[in-house]
C-alpha cells in the first residue's frame, strides 16, 4: 500500500491540480473473471519499455507473442496482463485491456499525504478488505484466476499437429 501512496503523491505533484487517489478495480462478475476473462503472466525478459519507438515496438511484438502462444485462441489484446517487476520485493502489476474495460468498476479514495493508516482505512471503506492477498510471484491464484504462466507448458512432441 505505501508504495502506492507515494506514487499517488508523486503523480499529483507532477499533475497540477489533481488529488493523489488510489482506485481500487473490481470485476463486475467474478464469475467471469475467474473463469472467463482470459489473463497471462509476462515473461520477465519482456516487461518494460524504451523511449525509442523501434525498441518499444519490438518488446510489444513480444509480448504479443508470447501471449499467442501462452493464449491461444483469443485476440492477445484482450488479455489481461500480469507482470512481475521486483521479484525480492515481490512488486508487479495488473494491465486491465480497453476492449474488455466495461466488465470492472473502480473505486478510488484519496491519499491522505503519506499517512498509511488513513489510507488503508479509506481503502478499507471502498471494499478493499476482502480482496484475496496477491502475491506476483506466488501461484495460488494464478491457479485460481487461470493466469497463463510465464512460459507455457512444452508440447509433447507426439501431440504436434493434432486438433
Amino acid at each position: 500500500m505505501y508504495r502506492g501512496i507515494v506514487f499517488a503523491n508523486i503523480n499529483a505533484g507532477r499533475n497540477k491540480g489533481t488529488t493523489p487517489a488510489l482506485c481500487a478495480i473490481f470485476a463486475k462478475s467474478s464469475g467471469n473473471w475467474r473463469n472467463f476473462i482470459r489473463k497471462a503472466f509476462i515473461p520477465e525478459n519482456l516487461v518494460g519499455d524504451s523511449s525509442d519507438k523501434t525498441k518499444a515496438a519490438a518488446l510489444e511484438n513480444a509480448r504479443l507473442g508470447h501471449i499467442r502462444t501462452a493464449v491461444p485462441g483469443v485476440t492477445p489484446a484482450s488479455v489481461v496482463k500480469f507482470a512481475l517487476f521486483d521479484r525480492k520485493k515481490k512488486s508487479g502489476q495488473m494491465v486491465l485491456p480497453q476492449t474488455i474495460g466495461s466488465q470492472f468498476f473502480a473505486k478510488c479514495f484519496k491519499v491522505e499525504g503519506g499517512d498509511v493508516a488513513q489510507s488503508d482505512k479509506a481503502a478499507s471503506e471502498v471494499g478493499t478488505a476482502s480482496f484475496p492477498t496477491f502475491a506476483y510471484n506466488g501461484a495460488t491464484l494464478r491457479d485460481d484466476w487461470h493466469i497463463a504462466p510465464e512460459a507455457p507448458a512444452s508440447q509433447p512432441e507426439d501431440a504436434e499437429g493434432c486438433a
